[in-house]
Order: C-alpha cells, then structure tokens, then sequence
C-alpha cells in the first residue's frame, strides 16, 4: 500500500474511515487524532469470517463449538456467537442459491486516497447476484451519512466493476440502545442511494486535506502509545 505523505498510511477499513469524516477538513483531522490516541483495538472483525464461511456452506453447529475453542481472541470469539445466529436468521429470509466469498479491494478514491473496502461475498438470489456486507461491532452503528459514503465506496470499488452488481445487502449487527442483545437489521442501496461525483470529490477534498493537517501536527503529539495491531493497518499514525 504505497503511502499518501511520509508516516500517512491506510485506514483500517472504508467504514472507520467513513466514521471519521466531518463537515471540515480541520474536523476531520480532529477525529482521526482522537482516533490514534483512543489506542483502539480492533479485534472482533474476524468474527465475520465465521458468518462468511457459514454462507459458504460450513456447518453452523461446527462454526458455533469452534468459537468456544478460541484462545487468543475472546472478544472475537463472543462477538462471533452473537452474530452467528443473526446470520442464520438472514438466510433463513433470504434464501441463497449460492455463495461466493470476496477479496479485499482496494479503492482509489483519488490518486492520493486509497481504502480498503471487503464485503463478504456475493450471493446468488432469485433478483440476481447480491454483494452481501456488514460489520461486527457491537454499539456502533453507521450514520446515514457515514453509511452513504460507505455504499459509495462499495459502488466504485465493486458495484461498478461488475454488470451483474447493482444492489447490497449490510447486515448491521449491533444492539440497539439500552439493549443488550444484537439484532438484525439490513440495510441496502435502495434505502441509502450514493453520493454523486460532485459530492464525493468534495468529500475527498475534505479527507485529503485533513490528512495534510494531520501529517502537520508534531510527531510528539500522536506518537503510538500501543502495539500495532497486524489486523488493524496504521490509519495516520
């Protein structure tokens, strides 16, 4: 992943990038300096693997015993019996005839911009092929302004490169406020729409320019207070 500006990398993933966006450059750089020094730990996100394999064809009792044989992720291993569940009851609505696994892509969203985008695969269903996402957290879900430039991502990174592709499903897995339990909702490109080129150059605009911002501030005050997390990607540190 080549680099924007020297000590300027890639963002862990489009959805945290797309949580990090303000109405300013000077706000958006406030929100990725916060972002270094909450030393964030993102380790449930592979528990979406396990909904993917289970879209796959795995079996969902063998998926379910092999989370209690975790070890080195406890976090991951709950949040995947969590969402296990909701995955099946998706299937159970919307029937797959078939399944198909996808790769990282890597999204220019400008010369200078590059993120990384992974939804978990594409499914054949009785409307046509449907690209199917979403996210592990738990108490954070994205806002429809985070989400449409989320869709927006997705369009130019996958939607766009395949005829076939026109609509997705995001399953949002959190718990809803004062509730505990996760639930199901999803979320589609009918129910959000994208962002135009106009729009979208704006934003880039915006994010380019906070990271110049960033890149500007003294080492000293976002100097890594943590261990990089291999699963994470150093996002502007």
């Amino acid at each position: 992943m080549p680099q924007f500006i020297d000590g300027i990398s890639k963002a862990p993933s489009a959805a945290h990038l797309c949580r990090l966006v303000r109405d300013t450059a000077e706000g958006t750089a406030k929100a990725i300096l916060k972002f270094q020094e909450a030393k964030p730990q993102i380790s449930t996100h592979s528990a979406l693997e396990y909904v993917t394999r289970y879209f796959d064809g795995v079996d969902y009792d063998f998926l379910m015993n092999q989370t209690h044989h975790v070890r080195n992720n406890i976090p991951m291993a709950k949040a995947a019996r969590e969402i296990l569940p909701l995955a099946q009851l998706y299937k159970s609505e919307f029937p797959m005839n078939w399944f198909k696994p996808s790769k990282k892509a890597i999204v220019p969203l400008s010369q200078k911009l590059l993120v990384p985008i992974q939804p978990m695969g594409v499914a054949g269903t009785p409307n046509g092929p449907m690209v199917i996402a979403g996210q592990s957290w738990k108490t954070i879900s994205l806002g429809p302004f985070e989400f449409k430039l989320w869709a927006s991502i997705l369009k130019l990174g996958v939607l766009d490169n395949d005829p076939d592709l026109s609509d997705f499903h995001w399953l949002d897995m959190t718990s809803p406020a004062s509730r505990e339990d996760r639930e199901l909702s999803i979320r589609s490109a009918e129910s959000v729409g994208f962002f135009d080129d106009n729009e979208l150059s704006e934003i880039i605009s915006n994010i380019e320019a906070a990271m110049m911002i960033v890149a500007n501030t003294p080492r000293k005050k976002r100097e890594k207070k943590r261990p990089q997390n291999p699963n994470q990607g150093s996002f502007f540190d």
